[in-house]
Order: structure tokens, then C-alpha cells, then sequence
């Protein structure tokens, strides 16, 4: 079907509905002309939903994100014909922000826990029981699950508010990627999945902040996980893409459906299947944190259900003054920010040390 033939099938929607079709917007229905401020017919996609058209491939279906009047909304997009449907979410609906208070209380607990984990383990033999050494990986994966779910609440409440710091600075973003991936297999093997990463080209440097770029990948990294299950194998390349640089997560999992997509940037998604041990609010930070550094996101289901994430960053000619990567923090990150996906057996002393 053409441009032509689609619009009138949105003219009366609630949400906001565009047609595009070789780079340019063909059609916008009357609630997309009130969400933009004006017919937007006849604009380059690009300039409207950056990144989002040439991350989409065949028929499949795929989630972005848009920013109007500096208000994120969620875009899903899906091909009809030579026609790329996309539908902008008018109405969000709302996140109540958890109290400091809460947040504090929480963050109390759990290092009180972790005092308490300390004292319990400290005199764990390397090699011990295999019962007391299974109790403690369960105390201390229970404890880094806790300590994953407060940072996330707090994140979730500061990209509401607007009030994220960043430190921005070069960083190079082929090493940050090879070496989480590295960490990150280590950690994984135990479920049997496999990595298969292709770093091209050049050594790639991006403006951001280190700590929330390695957050942004790992969430990407535990979604994969969490889609693939276990014997699967997730492909992950890095390229440059003209004055951007492109990295691509492709799994062979279960996928997400059509309506998990559809909501997979909002935080207080209710859909998530019972087995699969998630927040659901971790691909709303990735959204956000890919937004801070002037990125977007993509999400896209292909033909036979498999789920590939498509990250975009805009490149810098910049070189750090120094080694931004530190190399001293041990496995503190890795344990909390994939403890939704890692083993418990992950959490046996000689890997937490």
C-alpha cells in the first residue's frame, strides 16, 4: 500500500500516526499535526526520528523513542508495504516517583545487609562446604538483586526530574564495549550462552560519561540475556556509521512480542512474562541514558521472533587526556548490574573477590 492508500486509516486515531517512505514523512495524521505543532508531511525522517528508519530492516517490528518539546515519547514503527508506519504514544502513562525517604531506607537495608554478609563470610573457607558456600552465593546474589533494584529507583526518579549528572568526556567506546563483553562471558558461561562481538574499524571515541555508559551497555547486555536464554548466543558488532558510531545486539531467543515492544520504554510495564526475572525498568534507563548522550535507541523483532537492539552515539574527535577506564573496581558492577540474569553460582567467593 502507498502513502496515499494508509492515511485515511489514521485519520481518526488518538495516537499520533506518520507514514514514511524513502527518507521522507509521507503522511501525518490530525494528532501527529498536533503533537509536532505542524504538518510535518513532506519532512526528512531523519529530523523528526533520528536514527530510527535505517536501523529497521524487512517487515520487522521495532520500538524507538522521539523527544518533542523536550517530553520522551514512545514510537513504535512497522512496515506496510514500501510504507513505514510509525505511532507516537500521546499519552505516557504515569510513574510515580519513589520518596528519597523510601530510597534511603532501602539503601540502608542493604548495606546493613552487606555488613552483616561481611561478617557471616569472612572466615569462608576458599574451598568449603559446598552447602554453607551455596547459602552464602544466595545471601550475596539476594543482596546485589536488592542493590541493582535501588539504583534503578533512583535512576528512574533522577531522568524524571532531570537531574542525572553527567561528567562529560572522551571515552573510548571500542574498549568499554570489548571489555564488559569480556566480563561479561566470563560471568556467563555458567548458563551457557555465547558471545560472538566484531569490534570494526578504528579505535571509536564518544562524549559521555564512563560509569553511565557501562550501565547503558550492560542493561543492553542483561535484556539480551534475558530474551535469549540459556544455551543462546548473542552477535554483538560496533561500527562506525558516518559521524555516529552503531552497536548491535542480535539475539536468537524467544523475542518480544508485539505489545512488549510496543511498551518497552516505559517504566511501569505490566507485561512482563512471570518466568523472566525483571524490573522492567531497565530499558527506560537505557532510553534515557542513550538520550543524555545526544544517542538513540532502537529495538527492533525481526521475522522469526529473534530481538536485535540497535545503539547509536555521535562520535567525537576528542582523545581522553588519560586512560578513562579504570581497571581496579573488580566485580562489583558486573554482579549488580546483571544479578537478574546471572547464576547464583556467579556469587561463590573466588568470583565475588
Amino acid at each position: 500500500m502507498s502513502g496515499a492508500e494508509l492515511a485515511p486509516l489514521f485519520q481518526l486515531s488518538r495516537d499520533a500516526v506518520c507514514g514514511a517512505a524513502q527518507g521522507r514523512i509521507v503522511f501525518a495524521n490530525p494528532a501527529a499535526c498536533r503533537l509536532f505543532g505542524a504538518d510535518i508531511t513532506g519532512e526528512r525522517v531523519e529530523t523528526r526520528f533520528p536514527g530510527l528508519e535505517e536501523n529497521i530492516c524487512g517487515d520487522g517490528f521495532a520500538a524507538s523513542s522521539v523527544t518533542v518539546d523536550g517530553t520522551p515519547r514512545n514510537v513504535t514503527a512497522a512496515r506496510c508495504g514500501g510504507v513505514l508506519v510509525l505511532t507516537v504514544r500521546t499519552e505516557e502513562p504515569p510513574f510515580p516517583p519513589v520518596p528519597p525517604t523510601a530510597l534511603r531506607q532501602m539503601r540502608t537495608a542493604a548495606f546493613n545487609l552487606r555488613m552483616a554478609l561481611d561478617c557471616l563470610t569472612e572466615d569462608e573457607p576458599e574451598n568449603g562446604d559446598d552447602g554453607g558456600e551455596m547459602c552464602s552465593s544466595i545471601l550475596f546474589h539476594s543482596y546485589y538483586s536488592m542493590l541493582h533494584l535501588i539504583n534503578q529507583l533512583s535512576d528512574v526518579n533522577a531522568l524524571a526530574a532531570g537531574t542525572m549528572a553527567c561528567r562529560m568526556q572522551p571515552v573510548s567506546i571500542s574498549r568499554l564495549v570489548s571489555e564488559l563483553l569480556g566480563s561479561a562471558d566470563f560471568f556467563l558461561r555458567r548458563k551457557h550462552i555465547t558471545f560472538r562481538w566484531e569490534i570494526l574499524g578504528e579505535n571509536l571515541f564518544v562524549e559521555g560519561d564512563r560509569d553511565r555508559l557501562e550501565q547503558l551497555l550492560l542493561i543492553l547486555i542483561a535484556n539480551s540475556v534475558m530474551h535469549t536464554g540459556e544455551g543462546g548466543t548473542i552477535a554483538v558488532r560496533l561500527k562506525r556509521h558516518g559521524q555516529r558510531c552503531q552497536l548491535t545486539l542480535c539475539d536468537d531467543g524467544r523475542g518480544m512480542t508485539e505489545s512488549e515492544l510496543a511498551e518497552a520504554f516505559m517504566p511501569n510495564r505490566e507485561d512482563l512474562p512471570t518466568n523472566v526475572q525483571d524490573s522492567g525498568l531497565g530499558l527506560s534507563i537505557a532510553q534515557g541514558l542513550a538520550q543524555l548522550h545526544n544517542g538513540v535507541l532502537v529495538i527492533q523483532r525481526g521475522k522469526g521472533g529473534e530481538t536485535s537492539m540497535h545503539l547509536q552515539l555521535p562520535l567525537t574527535g576528542k582523545l581522553p587526556l588519560r586512560d578513562t577506564l579504570r581497571h581496579d573496581s573488580g566485580p562489583e558492577l558486573l554482579l549488580t548490574e546483571l544479578s537478574e540474569v546471572l547464576p547464583t553460582e556467579a556469587y561463590r567467593r573466588k568470583y565475588r573477590e
